[in-house]
């Protein structure tokens, strides 16, 4: 996996690493504001439509698919019941929130997955697997599972102005999970499906360090003081995340990284929505 900081060299990045496949936010790597703009860019690339009752209705397919793959624990099987409820509503909404629609699609897949993987152990325990062996082993049903819950939290709850940033960090997580989804599928010739795998769970639990800070600290925004806005300061400001999602107000942040020799913009093509991100990097 290459380093976050390639994001800063866009002609490289098409080259080293698939455009479907997000990089993990890693504090101190690049300035915050750069990621965003990053994400922006995943977001319009891999959401040529989008649809939240399309993608309500594929929730609510993939929840009864779980449902029926066995015996589910208490908390799943809760989690899955408020799931259905709201993709159920969502399924007639005129609501057109690219968090709603993504965070659907992420929580379908993920669903999907934990079928899998229950189907997986029941052929397991009849004929093992040493690579299904080790996914079990992992615990990335439970791991699924903690990822439905913090995003159909951000789904119901957020209501800050980086909606499209959100759902790119729900299209990344979604891909890693359907990564890990064929690679169950792969019989034990592909002796390349453990290096895949530890690709594919070091992006997972990034990506899930990222979201609890999204669940957690409502980002990017944070209110400030009363302090700061009866003293004039912004009502508002950007607070990036450490790897341990961990929020830090302060902007922007520095990097130690050296300036690229050429020009950078990471943004949407003009007209789209997001403009507020809109980045350009030159140098002096």
């Amino acid at each position: 996996m290459p380093p976050l900081s390639i994001i800063l060299y866009r002609d490289l990045m098409e080259t080293t690493w698939s455009c479907d496949r997000l990089l993990p936010w890693k504090f101190g790597d690049v300035p915050f504001e750069f990621y965003l703009v990053y994400l922006n860019e995943y977001f319009y690339r891999n959401t040529p439509a989008i649809n939240v009752r399309a993608a309500a209705r594929t929730c609510l397919e993939m929840e009864d698919k779980l449902s029926c793959a066995g015996v589910l624990t208490a908390d799943v099987d809760a989690l899955s019941k408020i799931i259905k409820e709201r993709a159920l509503l969502m399924s007639e909404s005129e609501d057109e929130s690219p968090v709603a629609a993504a965070g659907f699609m992420c929580i379908a897949e993920e669903a999907e997955l934990m079928s899998e993987l229950l189907a997986c152990e029941t052929k397991n325990s009849l004929e093992e697997d040493v690579f299904i062996t080790e996914v079990l082993d992992d615990d990335s049903y439970n791991f699924s599972n903690t990822i439905r819950n913090i995003v159909f939290d951000i789904l119901i709850t957020y209501e800050g102005p980086c909606s499209d940033s959100i759902a790119a960090s729900f299209l990344g997580m979604k891909k890693e999970a359907s990564i890990l989804r064929e690679l169950l599928e792969l019989n034990q010739n592909h002796m390349d499906r453990f290096a895949r795998l530890n690709i594919c769970e070091s992006q997972r639990q990034l990506l899930r360090k990222f979201l609890t800070g999204i669940h957690t600290f409502k980002f990017p925004i944070l209110k400030t003081s009363v302090r700061a806005k009866e003293s004039g300061q912004a009502d508002e400001m950007l607070c990036p995340l450490t790897d341990d999602g961990i929020a830090v107000a302060s902007t922007p942040i520095t990097s130690n990284d050296t300036t690229p020799d050429t020009a950078i913009s990471w943004a949407p093509n003009d007209g789209e929505s997001g403009q507020e991100n809109k980045i350009s990097r030159t140098t002096e």
